[in-house]
């Protein structure tokens, strides 16, 4: 017999009833595996939060030194400056706290204020009045006035005020000022305002220098007091790694001093040197004009690195590496140079419109003969040409460790033409940074092996020392076609065209080698004929090499030629370094 009607209404609503009840209790369930498990450890750090204080325990950063273990970059002891705003106040009771606080911040330096730029009292006055309207505020129950004060201020400050507390906060500096600044970089705020090396040594190994930052919990009452007796949990801050650098401390000075005199001398718009060591890759010195206090966290790129540049004749030393290394050439194949040569409805002219009769290979380089080089890169052709730019790792970076190298530019093999094989020959249409030249130098000094270029020699933690290894980059040339380059590199510097400037600096007796670079400086589609960058890379002894030394100077005004600037410059500094080195004349 069917149910009635409303007996199906009844077991309905009963259904759904429960089915409520079901969906309610699954919610529950739901909510309660939410709470307890998945947002089980935000709920617990909340809970501490509440019953724990948590503070930071800094790490110490770690100091950069010379190959001497002189200090480059260290720390000073600084703190940050808080003001609690009830109590604040002087101890006497009688004089403005806030015109006594501007007055020690403007003595000591605290607040920097330029009178060529500013207007003193109105910028102190300005000062002043914000921080009168932050104590002021019914909000603010303590506030953080000025950071990095240093301990002799502090010290002034705490016996001079009430309601002043101090946080230690370590202030970078750098005892040498601006030696090496392009080197070390600097310490700056990130955007989390936390300290972070920026540039150089200091960028490139801010992990390794900052080191890992501890902590500290206590246990706190209900108004957020430390309780005395109360529990706490402490983790250990793991200081930063000291780095010993390859930079000699005397050689970097002697070379930055002989750099800015060369600059001023030449009335160059900025100078850049590098010393390497060719069979490790040791950098000894490197420095540029204009520089920087790192401490002023000045933005001012290393140009030794960061710098791409056509680099000029310099670079006929990979074209005729490649020459000689395939067997096109020898050193004394010879090719006929009776004018300009034309490829592409481009004449390739000397740099002084003179033609050479019959020149051999290593006369191409004594010249400094464009059309002999765009005729040797006619022979090798733009696949074996190539091997050998890349076999340098030209359009790569060196791998050097100082943060902001840039990579040079060497255009896609599928984008070159005839023309632009000729002129990347003699150093056009293909650009470098001074380290890249450098590293091609101590390949052919080092026998034809390239080194990967470092600065970083060891890691220093506590007593514990690592070494760094030096590193082969690259197999470039045999030892028989580096050997070959050697001497004809020495030939440029014997009878080339500076032998003068050789035989006045004195060096006439020392086994040098070398090559100059003057390349007009390209501007909205074409090269200024007035504007050039001079280069000069060299090399002694020959027999054992000793050093690498590249000298650059951008928009000489006394001469756009390399052999009236970079050479006589590049002399200076090497008669210099041969005493240091007590390098024998041949």
């Amino acid at each position: 017999m069917p149910k009635p009607a409303k007996t199906h209404l009844h077991d309905l609503k009963l259904k759904l009833t429960q089915g409520v009840f079901y969906l309610l209790f699954l919610a529950i369930i739901l909510r309660l595996f939410y709470i307890q498990i998945i947002r089980h450890p935000q709920y617990i750090a909340l809970a501490e939060s509440q019953h724990w204080q948590r503070r930071e325990i800094p790490a110490v950063r770690g100091r950069i030194l010379s190959s001497d273990h002189y200090p480059l970059a260290a720390n000073l002891k600084a703190y940050d400056l808080y003001l609690i705003t009830k109590d604040f106040s002087t101890k006497e009771k009688n004089d403005s706290a806030i015109d006594e606080l501007a007055k020690i911040f403007t003595s000591r330096g605290i607040w920097e204020i330029d009178p060529d730029l500013d207007t003193p009292e109105k910028i102190i006055n300005e000062k002043k009045e914000q921080l009168k309207n932050s104590l002021l505020d019914e909000n603010t129950h303590w506030l953080l006035t000025e950071k990095q004060i240093p301990e002799e201020t502090k010290k002034v400050i705490e016996e001079k005020f009430n309601g002043v507390f101090f946080e230690r906060h370590d202030r970078r500096y750098y005892p040498e000022g601006n030696l090496a600044a392009h080197v070390l970089g600097f310490v700056g705020a990130n955007t989390a305002g936390e300290d972070q090396g920026y540039f150089g040594v200091e960028g490139y190994y801010n992990g390794d220098l900052a080191g890992k930052p501890g902590w500290i919990s206590l246990e706190k009452d209900a108004l957020g007091h430390p309780i005395p007796i109360g529990g706490y949990v402490i983790s250990q801050a793991v200081n930063g790694r000291d780095l010993i650098l390859t930079l000699n401390r005397e050689l970097q000075f002697l070379l930055e001093k002989k750099l800015t005199e060369g600059v001023e001398k030449y009335g160059a718009k900025s100078g850049t040197f590098i010393l390497l060591e060719p069979d490790s890759g040791k950098i000894l010195a490197m420095g540029n004009i204009p520089t920087y206090r790192p401490d002023h966290r000045e933005n001012t790129p290393n140009l030794a690195i960061a710098q791409n540049y056509e680099p000029g004749s310099v670079l006929k030393t990979v074209v005729m590496s490649a020459g000689l290394q395939e067997k096109v050439v020898a050193p004394s194949t010879t090719f006929e140079c009776l004018g300009p040569l034309t490829i592409q409805s481009h004449q390739i002219r000397t740099w002084n419109n003179k033609y050479h009769g019959t020149e051999s290979m290593t006369e191409i380089l004594q010249h400094s003969c464009n059309v002999g080089a765009a005729w040797l890169s006619q022979q090798i052709g733009l696949k074996r040409y190539l091997k050998y730019v890349h076999a340098y790792q030209l359009g790569e970076k060196t791998g050097i460790d100082l943060e902001g190298e840039a990579a040079g530019i060497v255009k896609p093999a599928q984008d070159w033409q005839e023309i632009d094989l000729a002129t990347a020959a003699f150093g056009q249409g293909i650009s470098v940074t001074p380290i890249q030249l450098a590293a091609i130098f101590a390949a052919i000094a080092n026998d034809g092996v390239k080194m990967k270029p470092f600065v970083v020699e060891k890691f220093k933690l506590n007593s514990q020392e690592i070494t760094v290894q030096p590193k082969i980059a690259k197999k470039v040339l045999t030892r028989e076609t580096a050997l070959a380059l050697q001497e004809m590199l020495q030939k440029v510097v014997e009878k080339g065209e500076f032998k003068w400037f050789v035989e006045q600096a004195g060096l006439d007796k020392f086994s040098l080698a070398g090559k100059t670079g003057t390349a007009q400086i390209p501007k909205e589609g074409h090269y200024d004929p007035h504007k050039t960058n001079v280069t000069f890379v060299g090399f002694t002894p020959v027999e054992q090499p000793k050093f690498v030394l590249l000298v650059k100077l951008e928009e000489p005004s006394t001469s756009t030629y390399s052999a009236d600037t970079a050479v006589p410059l590049w002399l200076e500094m090497a008669k210099e370094l041969v005493i240091y080195f007590g390098i024998s004349p041949k």
